[in-house]
C-alpha cells in the first residue's frame, strides 16, 4: 500500500509497517467481514490533507469480487453464505386429459418465448415407474423450454413453477427439470433424478406412493432410494473428484414393486441396450434392465450439481454449499493518461469516433493551450531579441578586438597570410567562442536540473524538506543541441563584418598604426 502523508500520520504508521485492512460486505440484510495485512511501501507528501491510499488494481478487483458476494481464494475470503440460484433446462407440465392445454394456452406460452412439446414416454426421464400404471393414461405431459435453455448452460430458466403453470387456464402442475446424471452414491454409479412436488397437489394421487417425491423446502438434503437399507442414516453423493455431499435418506414402508427401478415394473418394459443419461432426449429411450435403479433428490440439488459441472457454480467442501462463480471484475470507468496536454484533444477526438462516453476538461485544456501558446510566443520574442542582442554584442567585441590587434594582423599579412586566411582566423575564433558558450550553458543547465530534481530523504532536516520545490525539471537533448547551434551561429554572424574589415587592411598601415 502507498499512503498520503495525512493518512500515515493519522494511522501513526511509517514505511515498512504492517496495517490490517478489514473489508465488510452487506447483501440481503446479511453482513460479513474479511481482513488481510498490508505493508506500507511508500508515503507520499502532499500539501493537501486528502485521505488517499493506493493499492494494486488486482487487489482492488479482489475487494470488488468479495463485496459482490464472491470468493477470493488467494486471500482465503469465503463466498457469501447462501446457495447459488437454481436454473433448469426445461419444465415438465402435467395435465389431466379432462383439463388439457387449449390452443390459447399454447399460444400464451409461445407469446412468452416458450416452446411446448408433448412427451409420449416417461421412461427416458426415469420417472415412469413412479406413477400408477392405470393412471398414466389419464395424464398428458408437456416439456416447456426456450430455444437455448436446453443447449446453453448460461441460458437456463429460473422461473417459479407456480408462475409458469399460471400462464395457462388449465389446472396443470409444472415441475422444474434437468436431465438425470450418473453420479456415485455410496461408491456405486447410479442415475440421479431431480423430482420435487409441492406438499399438496393433485399429482400425488397419481403416484404409486405419494412419499416418492422430494419437497421443495428442507433443512437436510433428502434422498429417496428404493433399495437402501433402513439402517443407513447418511448417504455420500460424489459428483466430482474430491467433491461430495452428505444426503439423508427418506425411509418408508412400501413394496419394492411400487418403487422405481424394481424388476416387477422394468422386466416387461425395458429392453437391453445403451442409454445416455447425461443429456436431454427429445426422443425418449428405455432404461436397460441391467441398469441400476434411479435415486431421487430435490430438483434444486440436481440444478446446483448441473451448474457446477457446467462451470456455472463452485462448491465449498467445508460448508457443503454451492456458491456462485466469482464474477469477472467489472470496470465501469477507465482513466486515460496522455503524454502531454497537447495530446488530450487528439485523444478525445478518437474517443468520440469510437463512441465512448468520456469526461475531459477540454474547455480548460483549450484555455491552458491558449495561454501556453502566448507563453511560447513570448519566449520566441525574447529568444529572437537575445539572439539579435548577442549578434550585436559579438560584433562590437570582435570589432574592438581586431582594432586592438591590427598590428598583429599586419605582421601576419607581411609574413604571407592571405586576406582569406585572416578572415578565417577571426571566423574560427568566433566559432570557438560560440561553442564554448553553448557548452557552458549546458553545464549550468545540467547543474540546475539536478538541483531541482533532488529530493531530500526521510532523515533530512525539516527546513530542507520545506524549502524543496515541488517541480520537475527536464533537460532535453534537442534543446541542448539547439542552444549549441544558436550560440555558434550567433557568434559566426556577429564576426563576419569584423573579420572582413581585418582582412581588408593594408599590412604596412596596420603595422604603423597598430600595437604589437
Amino acid at each position: 500500500m502507498v499512503l498520503y502523508q495525512s493518512v500515515a500520520e493519522q494511522l501513526k504508521a511509517k514505511v515498512g509497517d504492517t496495517i490490517t485492512m478489514i473489508v465488510t460486505r452487506r447483501i440481503g440484510g446479511k453482513s460479513e467481514s474479511a481482513q488481510t495485512n498490508l505493508t506500507i511501501k511508500k508515503i507520499i507528501s502532499s500539501a493537501s490533507n486528502e485521505q488517499v491510499g493506493y493499492l494494486h488494481y488486482q487487489f482492488i478487483d479482489a475487494i470488488e469480487c468479495y463485496i459482490r458476494g464472491g470468493r477470493v481464494q488467494q486471500f482465503g475470503w469465503p463466498a457469501m453464505k447462501g446457495s447459488v440460484r437454481d436454473r433448469y433446462a426445461e419444465y415438465l407440465l402435467f395435465c389431466e386429459t379432462s383439463d388439457n392445454l387449449s390452443v390459447d394456452d399454447i399460444a400464451a406460452f409461445d407469446a412468452r418465448g416458450f416452446n411446448v412439446e408433448e412427451i409420449i414416454d416417461l421412461r427416458a426421464r426415469f420417472i415412469h415407474d413412479l406413477f400408477k400404471t392405470d393412471k398414466l393414461n389419464s395424464l398428458i405431459l408437456y416439456r416447456i423450454y426456450s430455444d437455448r435453455s436446453g443447449t446453453s448452460p448460461a441460458n437456463r430458466l429460473a422461473l417459479s413453477p407456480k408462475d409458469l403453470a399460471a400462464i395457462s387456464a388449465a389446472d396443470d402442475i409444472a415441475i422444474p427439470w434437468n436431465s438425470p446424471r450418473f453420479l456415485t452414491i455410496n461408491g456405486e454409479k447410479r442415475p440421479v433424478v431431480g423430482f420435487s412436488l409441492p406438499r399438496r397437489c393433485w399429482l400425488k394421487s397419481y403416484l404409486q406412493n405419494p412419499e416418492t417425491s422430494c419437497p421443495y423446502f428442507y433443512d437436510e438434503i433428502p434422498v429417496i432410494d428404493p433399495f437402501m437399507s433402513p439402517e443407513i442414516s447418511d448417504v455420500l453423493l460424489e459428483f466430482d473428484k474430491g467433491k461430495s455431499l452428505t444426503l439423508h435418506p427418506v425411509h418408508f414402508t412400501v413394496p419394492k414393486t411400487a418403487l422405481p427401478g424394481s424388476n416387477a415394473t422394468d422386466s416387461e418394459q425395458s429392453p437391453s441396450g445403451p442409454a445416455d443419461f447425461s443429456q436431454d432426449h427429445s426422443e425418449p429411450k428405455r432404461l436397460p434392465q441391467n441398469k441400476p435403479a434411479p435415486v431421487l433428490v430435490p430438483v434444486q440439488l440436481l440444478a446446483h450439481i448441473d451448474a457446477y459441472l457446467n462451470g456455472q457454480a463452485e462448491f465449498d467442501q467445508k460448508t457443503e454449499q454451492f456458491i456462485p462463480v466469482s464474477p469477472p471484475p467489472a470496470y465501469t470507468q477507465a482513466r486515460l493518461y496522455a503524454n502531454t496536454i497537447d495530446d488530450v484533444l487528439a485523444v478525445v477526438k478518437q474517443l468520440e469516433l469510437r463512441h465512448y462516453a468520456y469526461r475531459a476538461q477540454t474547455s480548460r485544456i483549450k484555455e491552458i493551450k491558449g495561454q501556453d501558446q502566448q507563453l511560447q510566443d513570448l519566449v520566441l520574442i525574447v529568444g529572437v531579441s537575445v539572439f539579435l542582442f548577442g549578434i550585436m554584442t559579438v560584433f562590437s567585441l570582435f570589432l574592438e578586438a581586431t582594432e586592438r590587434k591590427r598590428g598583429t594582423i599586419g605582421i601576419l599579412r607581411v609574413m604571407g597570410v592571405s586576406r582569406p586566411g585572416v578572415f578565417l582566423i577571426v571566423f574560427i575564433r568566433a566559432f570557438a567562442v560560440g561553442l564554448l558558450a553553448g557548452l557552458l550553458t549546458w553545464g549550468f543547465g545540467r547543474i540546475v536540473t539536478v538541483g531541482l530534481n533532488w529530493r531530500p530523504d526521510e532523515s533530512s532536516a525539516e527546513w530542507l524538506k520545506d524549502w524543496q520545490l515541488e517541480v520537475s525539471s527536464i533537460l532535453n537533448t534537442q534543446d541542448v543541441l539547439l542552444i549549441l547551434f544558436a550560440s555558434t551561429i550567433c557568434c559566426l554572424i556577429g564576426s563576419i563584418i569584423p573579420a572582413w574589415r581585418a582582412s581588408q587592411r593594408d599590412p604596412f598601415d596596420a603595422i604603423a598604426d597598430g600595437r604589437m
